[in-house]
């Protein structure tokens, strides 16, 4: 999406794992990191953070511009959910999701988050399900024109 965007080449390098992408970018060999991974190192100086990739500044470091401010609308941050087969009766569903949005409201699961540098949001099973089917539109209209595919 950067690319496409900025109209510039990037050149991706896949890592196992958020450890050694820091390591590098530590050593100078590579510069795109989520903020959860990198906070830490922002905060003690051992990296400096250039922009964020969420629509807004993160709350977490106001005065780090985000890319929507140089490039409108660009908006790419990591989220996480929870899924069920298909077929999970809709009692258990809502169960879950009643269990989770209780957790996500407990002081040291909200200071956890907060110390990733990480924004609970939690909503219902039809809003999470709208969310992920306008996430795979929005990411199929960028990959398939690029011709990425899994292998």
């Amino acid at each position: 999406m950067l690319a496409q965007r900025a109209a510039i080449k990037i050149t991706t390098v896949p890592y196992k794992g958020g450890a050694p992408a820091i390591t590098d970018v530590l050593g100078g060999h590579a510069h795109f990191l989520a903020l959860n991974e990198v906070l830490p190192h922002i905060q003690d100086k051992r990296m400096k953070g250039l922009a964020v990739t969420s629509p807004k500044r993160s709350p977490f470091m106001p005065d780090l511009s985000s890319v929507s401010e140089t490039l409108p609308g660009y908006d790419m941050v990591s989220w996480f959910g929870v899924f069920a087969p298909v077929g999970t009766p809709t009692d258990v569903v809502n169960k879950i999701n009643t269990e989770i949005a209780i957790a996500l409201k407990q002081p040291h699961v909200l200071e956890k988050f907060n110390s990733l540098g990480a924004t609970p949001v939690g909503s219902t099973p039809k809003e999470f399900t709208i969310f992920v089917n306008s996430e795979i539109d929005r990411w199929g209209k960028i990959v398939k024109p690029m011709n990425i595919y899994i292998d």
